[in-house]
């Protein structure tokens, strides 16, 4: 259920109306539904008496079914304005006051009985319909043997739907309800106990916003003036404090209406907690929302490594081996040490090279495809398409020519064969089904072909990477020259490793693991960040033409096939287009957590916290990213040029001001779209270089804007971009564009 938005002032109207049902309307259906079940009854007693002069067992189990209907509508009547205030807080739209925990514990009271009735509601309908047939055929004694099965199998059912009920969590403690329940009541509840702590702690004064998007990284305000505290919400004692306050301990949920939003939001004002402590009893959990605590060196003080969490919990499915081998991300010590020195090797400016030259290759052919239509809706597909094309350049040194979404389609509808390509974007599209089911479930002959072609995709990707691995030790042993891609760097560092150290190098299935890791991460995470800026710089024409315009400055007339990876560092406008779009919508946060067997402590202000090993750090990449503190106060808006700075004219290189223009330098620990640390991103530079590559393609020659609806300004069409990247937006597997194709774009030239 959706609470319709409303607006801030009295002037603004709401940008975007999500589904709601009102109070009114919420009521009226429950008693109009209850009215029609009456009328039925009436009508079944009536037939009754007019007919048989009698009831019988069937009778009597809708009259009590009735009763339990009736007084549903009745429990509804006394507590829906309950369930309502709670939505409304959750929603901003009601300030949480002292009465939140109390209504939220009669809402749960509703919610017990209403299940409750439901289940026996409904065993009464099956056994009104059981005595009913039984009536009907009494002389038949095969039906009978038959009814008893079923009588038995219904009372059955019904008492384990009973007795699988979670009553603790609608009447245990608040620390039962928080800890171990997953209803969606108790998330409810976790959020009011969460409002709650949060008015005792702090007063906040809850205040929506225009827009969805604000109002979700809005923070809340507070009297409090010491900036230097440790915000509380967890049992933790910790010195000079009161009480412990209750606590919450839902894993990986993000409440941004706590005052820092661990997903995608932004933040109002300065006065927000340095830090979050979400429930340590169960799983430690801290999230930081100051950008000087999420510096690497703040957080482990004695040196301890807090490690990047990158761990798939792969069940016992026959997944393929390189989706089942630990990676880089996972090793410790040493071995991750040799991990990191043999992978990154990979990364270098040679295959930066390759990258750039395919990036400018494939985009020009996006491009060509793009202005030879209309409008283009399939926008995020191409884009993802673009995307696996340089990854299959860079991995394995294989190109391929450019298909459009339609093009595509017809292409793969006449032929069933299956490329490296093809494979590894089935896989990439499909890895949730992978994990989940396992390459053997996959494989079955009674599923839908669309789900065994999965299992082909996974088997032919497997095939190419070992004849592409046999084929490049093979030339090494021989001495022959290496092509430019991660899969001969991988394999020549990993053989070099094998005889200059005594760790070894890499075994084989750890250089599958680790080329899937690569194309897995490096496809839908710049993917969706193309999508992102392009439906950003729709938005914002302006910026466009001021991206235009470094890049006609750099390239000139050259053609394409005249661009040098020389180019890139001067493109720093395009690069800031990337920055600024990661900034608002990083799409992979990631976590670390405190390796080692002691705990080590975080000093905030005049107090310290003890941080037990195991505990997960949790950068609140909304709040970091959109601190005022560090940003301005138009963090909240999409602004590349925050990230360039002129340099003084007299100390300048050339008098044309572009060339004059320099990257923000950025304070340590205040941006972490590629994370940070020792295990930042090891493919920082490749996804920078194919952004830039691909946004210089694209912008110099044309520019794009949304499709105009009948009698729509242009002003208006892109006010309705802005809305669907707020309003559309949320984490799938990455945080991304949910139907980005509900606004088309056309091209034109400059």
């Amino acid at each position: 259920m959706f609470i319709p938005r409303r607006s801030a002032g009295a002037s603004s109207a709401p940008l975007l109306e999500p589904p709601g049902i009102s109070y009114d309307t919420f009521l009226g259906v429950i008693w109009a539904g209850a009215a029609l079940s009456l009328i039925f009854v009436i009508f079944r007693l009536y037939s009754r008496f007019r007919g048989p002069g009698r009831l019988y067992w069937d009778d009597a189990f809708v009259i009590f079914a009735e009763v339990l209907v009736l007084t549903s509508a009745g429990l509804w009547q006394w507590g829906a304005k309950f369930m309502y205030y709670v939505l409304e807080v959750k929603s901003g739209l009601a300030a949480p006051g002292p009465e939140l925990i109390p209504e939220m514990w009669k809402f749960l009271d509703v919610t017990l009985a209403m299940e409750l009735f439901f289940y026996t509601s409904l065993i009464l309908v099956k056994l009104s319909f059981l005595f009913f047939f039984r009536r009907l055929g009494q002389n038949v004694q095969r039906q009978r043997y038959i009814w008893w099965f079923v009588l038995i199998f219904c009372l059955v059912v019904y008492a384990i739907s009973l007795g699988d009920m979670e009553y603790s969590c609608y009447k245990g403690s608040l620390e039962v309800i928080e800890g171990y329940c997953t209803s969606h009541a108790a998330n409810d509840f976790t959020v009011a106990s969460l409002f709650s702590a949060s008015a005792a702690k702090k007063k906040p004064v809850w205040t929506p916003t225009d827009t969805y998007y604000q109002r979700l990284r809005s923070r809340m305000k507070t009297d409090n003036k010491k900036k230097d505290t440790l915000y509380d919400l967890s049992a933790i004692s910790l010195p000079g404090e009161p009480e412990p306050v209750p606590t919450f301990n839902k894993a990986n949920i993000s409440f941004p209406e706590s005052g820092c939003d661990t997903t995608r939001g932004a933040t109002s004002n300065d006065s927000h907690p340095p830090v979050l402590l979400p429930s340590p009893s169960l799983q430690r959990q801290v999230i930081v929302c100051s950008g000087g605590l999420s510096d690497h060196d703040t957080i482990a003080p004695q040196g301890n490594q807090i490690r990047r969490q990158m761990e798939y919990r792969v069940t016992q499915h026959e997944t393929p081996p390189y989706m089942q081998v630990p990676q880089y991300q996972w090793a410790q010590g040493a071995e991750w040490q040799k991990h990191r020195r043999i992978t990154a090797s990979s990364f270098n400016d040679q295959n930066n090279v390759v990258v750039w030259s395919e990036a400018v290759t494939v985009a020009h052919d996006v491009l060509r495809y793009w202005t030879s239509k209309p409008s283009i809706r399939t926008a995020a597909d191409d884009l993802r398409t673009l995307s696996l094309h340089i990854m299959s350049k860079a991995g394995f040194g294989k190109s391929f020519k450019f298909q459009g979404h339609d093009e595509r389609k017809a292409a793969a509808a006449a032929d069933l064969s299956l490329t490296y390509k093809e494979s590894l974007q089935i896989i990439l599209e499909n890895c949730i089904l992978v994990f989940a089911l396992g390459t053997k479930f996959l494989a079955k002959p009674w599923l839908p072909k669309k789900l065994r072609r999965i299992h082909d995709a996974c088997t032919s990707f497997q095939n190419y990477m070992i004849q592409v691995y046999e084929e490049e030790k093979r030339a090494y042993l021989q001495g022959q020259s290496a092509d430019r891609n991660f899969m001969t760097s991988l394999v020549r560092a990993s053989q070099d490793e094998a005889t200059n150290s005594s760790l070894g190098g890499l075994t084989e299935s750890e250089i599958y693991g680790n080329m899937f890791t690569f194309n897995f991460a490096g496809h839908d995470t710049t993917a969706h960040t193309f999508t992102f800026a392009l439906y950003f710089l729709a938005a914002n024409p302006d910026t466009q033409d001021w991206v235009s315009e470094e890049i006609r400055h750099v390239m000139g007339d050259r053609e394409p096939h005249e661009w040098l990876y020389s180019d890139y560092p001067r493109l720093k406008r395009c690069l800031a287009v990337m920055y600024e779009t990661l900034r608002l919508y990083t799409p992979v946060p990631t976590s670390k957590f405190v390796d080692g067997e002691t705990s080590q402590p975080l000093t905030v202000g005049d107090k310290t916290l003890v941080l037990p090993p195991g505990t997960m750090i949790v950068p609140s990449y909304a709040s970091l990213q959109t601190d005022p503190k560090y940003w301005g106060d138009d963090s909240l808006e999409w602004r590349p040029s925050r990230f360039i700075k002129s340099t003084n004219p007299t100390t300048g290189t050339t008098g044309n001001p572009l060339d004059n223009e320099e990257f923000m330098t950025l304070d340590r620990g205040t941006y972490l779209a590629w994370s940070g640390g020792a295990r930042d991103c090891v493919g920082r530079k490749f996804s920078q270089v194919e952004f830039v590559a691909v946004m210089a393609s694209l912008f110099r020659d044309w520019r794009v804007g949304p499709v105009l609806a009948d009698g729509e300004s242009p002003e208006s069409a892109r006010k309705r971009v802005l809305e669907l990247i707020e309003m559309d937006s949320a984490p799938v597997l990455l945080l991304q564009m949910l139907h980005p194709e509900r606004c088309p774009l056309v091209w034109s030239r400059r």
